[in-house]
This record gives structure tokens, C-alpha cells and sequence, in this order.
């Protein structure tokens, strides 16, 4: 069974997404703050962690950042989850390692297709079994805001149909170009 960490300082958001991933079939970890996050991320290994910016003690900007510098548990996905929704703010999050920037209140289809993309991707790396003979230097992701797993994650989304239409400029949707 798949884990999936929740960093979260709402005892509301804990529990809706709690309820969602136990529906789905995953087993969830709780944090209040990115300090404690960080600390259940190292001796949890979860698959994958959502992550609030807005949080006591360390903020999920920061938290993210530590943990994409961790050789521990660099290699964990991060998707954030937040109620900033300026462009600036996702742009910030993909810089300090976040895989996906979704914003609150999140779509549950749209959070679902998220979690399968990014797990699946995972398990795609993982599928490869290339087991070095020596160790190797720990690689620090750099966020690429447009990759294939973007891609697969805008086909889904395009399918499931969110009503994300003219969305582009000059009125053209951004999902069907």
C-alpha cells in the first residue's frame, strides 16, 4: 500500500485529504508544520507528500527546499497544496523542488489524477531496477514545469473534463492547444 504524507497545519485538510486517500487505497501520515514534516519524511520514507505553504515553525516553501537537498529523502515527491494562488507563488514552489503546485480548494478528481501521475512516474523509475556498483552522488532535482508527466498530467485532466476551457491567451484554451 502506497503512503502519502500530509503536511498541513488544518485539522479540516488533514482529515479531507486523509479520507480521500484512504478511499483510494493509500495510507496517510500527518504533520502539522514542515519541521515535523520533514522529521516523519526521514523516518516514514512515505511514496509521496502533500505539502501547505502556509504553516508555523517552517513554511512548505522551506520545507520543500530541505527536502530536495536531503540525500534521504530528495527522491520523494513533493506536490504542493495551497491557497496561494498567485503565479509567482507556483512558480517558487517548482523552483524548490515541487513536482505539481495545485491550489485549494483542489478538484478531488484533479488531486486523484495528480497523485496517480506522479506515483505512477515513480514506479516507472523504480521499474528500471538499475542497481549502480558504486554509490552515486545523490542528484538534486531541478523543476521542470513543463515535462512529459505535465503532459500525461494535462491529458487527464483534459479527459475528466474540469471545465478548464479559455484559459489561454486571445481566448484560446490552453488544455486543447
Amino acid at each position: 500500500m502506497k503512503r502519502v504524507l500530509v503536511v498541513d497545519d488544518s485539522k479540516t485538510q488533514q482529515l479531507f485529504l486523509g479520507r480521500l486517500l484512504e478511499e483510494h487505497g493509500f495510507e496517510k501520515l500527518t504533520a502539522m508544520d514542515g519541521e515535523t514534516g520533514i522529521a516523519l519524511a526521514r523516518s516514514e520514507q512515505p511514496d509521496l507528500i502533500l505539502m501547505d505553504v502556509v504553516m508555523p515553525k517552517m513554511n512548505g516553501f522551506q520545507a520543500t527546499r530541505q527536502i530536495s537537498l536531503d540525500p534521504q529523502i530528495a527522491a520523494i515527491p513533493v506536490v504542493i497544496l495551497s491557497g496561494k494562488d498567485m503565479e509567482c507563488d507556483r512558480v517558487w514552489g517548482l523552483r524548490q523542488g515541487a513536482q505539481h503546485y495545485l491550489t485549494k480548494p483542489v478538484e478531488k478528481a484533479a488531486l486523484m489524477v495528480c497523485i496517480e501521475s506522479v506515483l505512477g512516474a515513480a514506479n516507472r523509475v523504480d521499474d528500471l531496477s538499475l542497481a549502480p556498483q558504486q554509490p552515486v552522488a545523490p542528484v538534486v532535482p531541478k523543476p521542470v514545469l513543463y515535462t512529459s508527466i505535465g503532459r500525461h498530467f494535462m491529458d487527464r485532466l483534459r479527459r475528466i473534463n474540469l471545465g478548464w476551457g479559455n484559459l489561454g491567451r486571445h481566448g484560446q484554451s490552453s488544455l486543447t492547444n
